[in-house]
């Protein structure tokens, strides 16, 4: 067997004698062919290096409590801000009871302007982030998928599946619907906003 594999090598392989005419290369690596060096994190993928350039923001937005409406909350990407949000984590708080959050990626804006945001980077710029809230006539019917949330919860219950990545690009929200009516739910959530260039 050994055999064998000496006979495929050697049919392989071929000697190289190294000389002055023939040396063997000495400056691969040089000033002009460099080994890649990674200096920095990719902002896309580390949540410190997104807060060092400014483009990471903790964002919340409440929709209150209407008599026969369902509560809405949403965050929004304009068309034209040049990002992608990226939503890292996102969760949700009732003001009372427990219910059914449902989830809606798509090109359908609800119609209050409101909410607030913190740039992770002090003295930051705001983030081209838009949140809105409405009370609802009707949940939307489609199959969304449903997390259960308890007022009781601190700081509410996650909105995200474990490992879920949710990225929103331009003309594009994220919306929760409450399954209750006249309710009050907040939402809170941290978005990296970058760029799609």
């Amino acid at each position: 067997m050994l055999n064998g594999f000496l006979k495929f090598v050697a049919g392989k392989w071929t000697n190289t004698t190294v000389s002055e005419v023939n040396p063997l290369p000495v400056n691969i690596v040089s000033s002009s062919n460099p080994l890649p060096v990674l200096s920095q994190l990719d902002s896309k993928t580390s949540n410190s290096q997104a807060a060092l350039e400014g483009i990471i923001a903790k964002c919340w937005i409440n929709c209150p409590a209407v008599a026969a409406k369902f509560s809405a909350v949403q965050i929004w990407n304009p068309v034209g801000s040049g990002v992608n949000l990226l939503i890292l984590g996102v969760n949700g708080m009732n003001a009372s009871g427990t219910m059914k959050w449902f989830q809606h990626l798509d090109t359908t804006k609800i119609s209050t302007l409101g909410g607030y945001q913190q740039n992770l980077k002090a003295g930051g710029a705001a983030l081209p982030i838009e949140m809105y809230y409405q009370a609802l006539d009707a949940k939307t019917a489609t199959n969304a998928l449903g997390v259960n949330v308890s007022a009781t919860t601190p700081q509410g219950g996650g909105l995200q599946i474990s490992g879920e990545s949710i990225c929103i690009p331009e003309g594009y929200g994220l919306r929760y619907e409450a399954d209750t009516a006249n309710i009050s739910i907040t939402m809170f959530t941290t978005i990296i906003a970058s760029s799609n260039t």
